[in-house]
């Protein structure tokens, strides 16, 4: 038998392959606040282990300050100009597990797989939709009935020996002097380019005085009794941090979100432009400028009456 045969029998016994007769997606999603190196890592990883597939990464537009400064077309030029993928294969998409705007191009007997980290894929493989993708398996579903989960490989890139995120970039750009910051910029893209440079330091400077704002901060045990009353009230995937409490939920097959943090904005509620998916509390921090009130702007004394107020209006929401 011919070198050919033998190998191309081999990619259809051990993976997908052209010979597999379904179309097979997958998409990377994320936040992309900004794009680094360990996302491109897990994007040509994800090109090795899916050579026939058509791999996309997928992000919204969504702007929301100050973990959220790029928009979508700020992203894909990050990402097209510093790593070289095409701008064919960056989409914008609103739900990261169903990214219809991608599927919707296909016929539905498309195989759809998403890529995501442990933690997401523990909660997503909860769920009815989602089954964990397994190499070689040739009964896999359409899109429309069933999705695939596939584990990305961890994130082993270290900026000053800690792990890097988008949350050690924008607290960098932030707070770093010149010098530290094209350090920074090195290490996340290999190289300097100052127009990408000139965008992603100008977008977070424009985030600093929220970033010293929300580092009020909740106390632990604010943050837990929080999180406890989302979990009575259905919440999943509770997240704490030292400015704010994150958590998920499933409504009709798509996540949702909600966001409640502390600091000095003046908003107290806030349902996004783009339907009822994210819903943002926040309480204000307590100082000479800015009392603590509640959503009308009247003071109040006590900082936890604000949260419990806060707790009963987001129990109402749902």
């Amino acid at each position: 038998m011919p070198l050919k045969e033998i190998t191309d029998r081999l990619d259809e016994i051990f993976g997908l392959t052209e010979a597999t007769t379904q179309k097979v997606v997958v998409v990377y999603s994320g936040r992309f606040q900004p794009a680094h190196r360990g996302h491109y890592e897990t994007f040509t990883n994800v090109l090795k282990e899916f050579p026939h597939a058509d791999v996309f990464i997928g992000t919204s537009d969504k702007v929301d300050l100050p973990k959220s400064p790029f928009n979508f077309k700020e992203k894909k030029q990050i990402i097209s100009k510093m790593f070289g993928v095409k701008s064919n294969q960056i989409k914008q998409i609103k739900n990261p597990y169903g990214p219809k705007e991608i599927l919707e191009k296909y016929p539905e007997d498309t195989v759809y797989i998403t890529v995501v980290g442990k933690k997401d894929a523990e909660r997503l493989g909860k769920g009815k939709y989602f089954d964990f993708y397994a190499k070689g398996d040739e009964e896999m579903e359409g899109y429309p009935e069933k999705g695939y989960i596939f584990i990305a490989p961890e994130n082993n890139t270290l900026y000053k020996g800690v792990p890097l995120s988008g949350t050690v970039v924008r607290d960098t750009f932030s707070n770093a002097d010149e010098a530290e910051k094209e350090e920074l910029f090195k290490t996340l893209y290999g190289k300097l380019d100052k127009k990408i440079f000139k965008l992603i330091t100008s977008k977070i400077k424009l985030d600093e005085s929220l970033n010293e704002a929300t580092k009020l901060g909740f106390s632990k045990d604010q943050q837990k009794t929080i999180a406890t009353y989302l979990k009575k009230l259905g919440y999943k995937s509770i997240e704490t941090f030292n400015d704010s409490v994150l958590a998920d939920y499933e409504d009709f097959g798509e996540t949702k979100s909600i966001n409640i943090e502390r600091g000095r904005r003046d908003a107290y509620s806030d349902k996004r432009k783009n339907g009822q998916d994210n819903l943002t509390f926040v309480i204000r921090g307590e100082n000479e400028d800015y009392p603590v009130e509640n959503r009308w702007g009247q003071k109040v004394d006590d900082l936890d009456a604000q949260i419990k107020e806060m707790l009963e209006l987001i129990k109402g929401s749902m």
